[in-house]
């Protein structure tokens, strides 16, 4: 874009003011805005008008929910006229293919169509033609100190939409001889403006009357959301500063500085000695008359001041009788203080009865138990081993000091399972059966304490050499072990277990 060629002033605002520049765009580009919607937006309606006849209900949902199509169009006209010229309305048809193709329009008639941001959002996907995680990250850096006001800028123009469409109902029906009604309440008026059983040309008239509301507000929504969007660049980009300093280096044509001067002083010298003496006051006369022009009125200052003062305050002037709007704001003021102390109350007791079912239900958990229950099934066998305590003999480390002699590898057999199965089933050591030396090794020093960890480190390596590496181990090596183990591994009812 053209920075340079734009037809608005391009200058930090805040964000308010932005949106009150986007109904200056509507007031100043009305012709192609409104051209190419009727253009655009017209046919699309009467198309759904007629293709869903039979429920008026859905045709009205459909006019509601194809909106962002119905912004796209309003948002061509509007950066083209910004930008350059507005296109007619014949543009704008020939565009449209382009307009459903690369601006996201998919999207924003699905997952996004509920985004309170459309408009704002809109610009980084159709004009800047951004996509996927890229376009998200852009509306996350324009959204920053601006979604506020384009939050605020969508709910009040659908209060504004309301507003048209409830006055044109209104409107409808005081016409129709039918409707009106000496005890006409509200509720019917409701039900009249969006009643979703009518047909024929009952139907018809309300759909007119709901896209004449869309078509007056619309436009002002999206061309709003542009203003913002604009004003949110201007300051992330100072485009302001960038206007200036290309206006500063453009070449400037040489003026005549020597004659210009020369005629001013001349004139100045004529015009001062064709003054007579008296007209050149002293400086008091100055200063008096300097005093004398500022004590004039337009020179004073005013101020109104609104102060607040106690009911029982005791008055100087008499105050003015309150006027009904008064009393009216007054009670609306005190309907409005009971709901919010109610609202209060009503969330305390929320806040306490989440509090108060969160300890109850905590409660049973502070209860002490006797002792832990497992969570999964004790293993029988660990790594190939039989751990079970039944499968073990009572006088384990007296039949291991026996077949130290002629079987080492029995007996050290006999002191690992004697082990295992006393730190399963005693110490609730959680071992799986897949674990190896390494791992129950390691599971042992967690625990504790270190006197058994470091006879349990003995036994492993001794059991290590002799199953894996195939190193004979000395018998006195093996009965040490089996002098040692009892005090680590044998409960008090004499096993392993």
């Amino acid at each position: 874009m053209r920075l340079d060629r734009a037809n608005i002033v391009l200058r930090s605002r805040d964000s308010w003011e932005a949106v009150d520049l986007g109904a200056t765009m509507i007031r100043a580009w009305w012709r192609p805005v409104y051209g190419a919607w009727l253009a655009v937006v017209l046919p699309i309606v009467v198309s759904v008008h007629v293709l869903l006849a039979t429920s008026p209900w859905l045709a009205l949902l459909a006019l509601w929910w194809l909106k962002p199509l119905y912004d796209r169009v309003v948002l061509h006209v509007l950066a083209q006229a910004v930008f350059g010229s507005p296109p007619t309305p014949r543009q704008t048809l020939g565009s449209l293919g382009e307009i459903v193709r690369s601006t996201g329009l998919l999207g924003a008639l699905t997952w996004r169509r509920l985004a309170p941001l459309r408009s704002f959002h809109l610009p980084v996907r159709q004009l800047e033609g951004q996509q996927g995680g890229e376009a998200r990250e852009r509306e996350r850096l324009l959204a920053r100190r601006t979604s506020g006001q384009a939050t605020g800028l969508l709910y009040a123009c659908l209060l504004f939409e309301l507003t048209v469409l409830l006055s044109l109902n209104a409107f409808i029906d005081l016409l129709t001889p039918g409707a009106i009604q000496i005890d006409y309440d509200i509720q019917a008026f409701l039900q009249g403006a969006f009643v979703s059983d009518d047909t024929g040309w009952n139907a018809f008239i309300r759909h007119a009357l709901i896209f004449t509301a869309i078509s007056v507000i619309e436009p002002l929504y999206v061309a709003s959301g542009f203003a913002l969007y604009l004003n949110r660049r201007t300051k992330l980009e100072a485009w302001d500063l960038e206007l200036a300093f290309r206006r500063l280096d453009r070449p400037v044509a040489p003026a005549p500085k020597y004659p210009t001067a020369l005629l001013a002083c001349c004139m100045i010298a004529g015009l001062i000695g064709s003054m007579p003496p008296s007209a050149l006051a002293s400086p008091a006369e100055s200063r008096e008359t300097i005093r004398e022009v500022l004590a004039a009125p337009e020179f004073r200052e005013h101020r109104d001041q609104k102060v607040w003062r106690a009911r029982n305050a005791s008055e100087t002037t008499p105050q003015q009788k309150p006027s009904f709007s008064s009393d009216m704001f007054e009670a609306i003021a005190l309907t409005l203080a009971q709901i919010a102390r109610i609202a209060a109350y009503l969330l305390i007791a929320a806040v306490l009865y989440v509090v108060i079912r969160y300890l109850l239900r905590e409660a049973k958990n502070w209860r002490p138990t006797a002792s832990p229950v497992p969570s999964r099934p004790l293993p029988e066998t660990v790594f190939g081993l039989d751990v079970r305590p039944e499968a073990l003999p009572p006088d384990l480390a007296d039949l291991a000091a026996q077949a130290a002699r002629h079987d080492p590898r029995l007996a050290l057999s006999l002191l690992y399972r004697g082990a295992l199965a006393a730190l399963i089933h005693r110490d609730q050591l959680p071992i799986g059966v897949g674990d190896t030396e390494g791992d129950c090794l390691q599971r042992v020093r967690a625990i504790g304490p270190a006197d058994r960890s470091a006879f349990f480190a003995k036994l492993v390596a001794a059991w290590s050499e002799t199953v894996y590496a195939q190193t004979p181990v000395q018998a006195q090596t093996i009965e040490a072990l089996c002098t040692e183990w009892p005090r680590h591994f044998v409960s008090d009812r004499g096993n392993a277990a």
